[in-house]
């Protein structure tokens, strides 16, 4: 199972995972942030993915240079093995010929590498698109399961707090801020000074 095949299992759980937290209104994030472990393990992946393309393209460019220099070596000693055949410069032809058969043999291989590297290059080029892609819509994907998990958890969550409303809830009790504890202690004195001066003036 690849990367993205995981990702896609693991956004179906947050679904499932979803629909039994709706039935118990409690949520549970298990799943989810699995998702976007994985979600970020592939970005990872695409990253370093983009650094080899790099190296790549390196190696293909110096490829095409030890190609196109082997080439003109083929090319200068082709020449020269002429020369020396008009000239009747016979030693001389068989010396470079030599040379031009070598020079070829490095010209093939040179050119073979270049292929091999062009075609690791557009190889590693198309991974990448196809990594782009998948990784897009697996976002896509997370961010759509993300949003649905919200908008179908809402109800629930809804109907948890009417139920909770309905609970019986204990009185509150009054109380006065601890910065007003002397104000009160006060109030309470002066009310019972003033009851005591009352009944001292009904008893008289």
């Amino acid at each position: 199972m690849n990367l993205f095949e995981r990702i896609s299992l693991t956004l179906r759980a947050v679904a499932g995972q979803t629909a039994r937290a709706m039935t118990r209104a409690v949520p549970s994030a298990a799943p989810e942030s699995r998702a976007a472990h994985l979600l970020e393990q592939a970005e990872k992946r695409l990253k370093r993915l983009n650094a080899l393309l790099v190296e790549a393209v390196a190696r293909e460019q110096r490829a095409d240079r030890d190609w196109q220099d082997a080439a003109a070596r083929v090319s200068a000693l082709d020449a020269e093995v002429d020369a020396a055949v008009s000239g009747q410069q016979d030693e001389t032809a068989r010396s470079r010929l030599e040379q031009l058969r070598r020079a070829q043999a490095r010209a093939i291989a040179a050119e073979r590498a270049y292929r091999d590297s062009a075609a690791a290059t557009e190889k590693l080029r198309i991974e990448i698109q196809d990594t782009q892609a998948q990784l897009d819509a697996a976002r896509k994907q997370y961010q759509q399961r993300a949003a649905g998990a919200a908008s179908e958890s809402a109800p629930a969550m809804q109907a948890a707090q009417r139920e909770e409303s309905r609970l019986p809830h204990p009185p509150m009790q009054d109380a006065l801020p601890a910065d007003n504890a002397d104000a009160k202690e006060t109030l309470d004195q002066t009310r019972i000074a003033d009851l005591l001066t009352k009944r001292a003036n009904k008893s008289s």
